[in-house]
This record gives C-alpha cells, structure tokens and sequence, in this order.
C-alpha cells in the first residue's frame, strides 16, 4: 500500500458483518461547498466518485487485534478458507477488500482472528483504521 491510499465505501459498517470497500486516490478534498465530500479515484476502475466516507490504514501490529476493531481485509482467500495479503502489488490493487469487524482473537495462535460472520482471517493480512 502506498502513503496517499485511501479505501471509501457508501455507507459505515455499522451492523453489517462485512462491507465491499474500495481503493482510491484523494483527488480533491472534502469542504463545505462540495457538502462535505471529497472526490477520489477509485484505483480497479479509474473511475471518479463523490464520497462522504473514506478511512486510511496502516498494516495492523501485534497489539492491534481486539475484539471489536473495524478492520480492511484483502478479499481473497488460501486454499484453508483464511483471508489472506495481497500476493503483488498488482494484485491489491485490482482486488476487492472489505471492512468487517474482529470478533474473535482467541486462535491467533493458529494463524487467524475472526471476522463477523465467521470470516477467519489470517493476521498479516490486517490494515487497521487510522484515527
């Protein structure tokens, strides 16, 4: 991921088990006179869009996975079921990603943290919100 990466999506998490968000470049920043939204570019498509919601991330350290954090998760999987990283460059930047919520942290010993919904998900894979 690079420095100026931003993920955005239509509408918060909130009660939902995952939602679809989506890499984008700022292009012009959020003010009043454009109701508070800010355009990007989203990087799979090169289209230009208005967004009210947009997080930066940072990969996730060892203190990060507690039950209940909002997290960004690479939407592919291995061959165990477990949300993986990106294997490129090219791959994160052409891929799905979700935002779901931790649930569990229990199995990290195994190599997973849990989702909403049952998403086992491996830790390296993990961009935690900025603040």
């Amino acid at each position: 991921m690079q420095t100026d990466d931003y993920f955005v999506f239509d509408a918060p998490l909130g009660s939902s088990e995952y939602i679809y968000v989506f890499l984008a470049k700022l292009q012009t920043a959020a003010s009043s006179a454009a109701k508070n939204q800010a355009e990007f570019l989203l990087v799979p498509s090169g289209d230009k869009q208005w967004k009210f919601h947009w997080v930066k991330t940072r990969e996730a350290q060892a203190e990060d996975p507690k039950i209940g954090t909002e997290i960004i998760v690479f939407d592919e999987t291995d061959a165990n079921g477990v949300y993986r990283a990106p294997e490129s460059n090219q791959e994160a930047r052409s891929s799905c990603w979700i935002m779901t919520r931790i649930t569990d942290a229990s199995d990290l010993y195994k190599g997973f943290i849990l989702g909403s919904g049952g998403l086992r998900i491996s830790p390296n894979s993990v961009r935690v919100i900025g603040k």
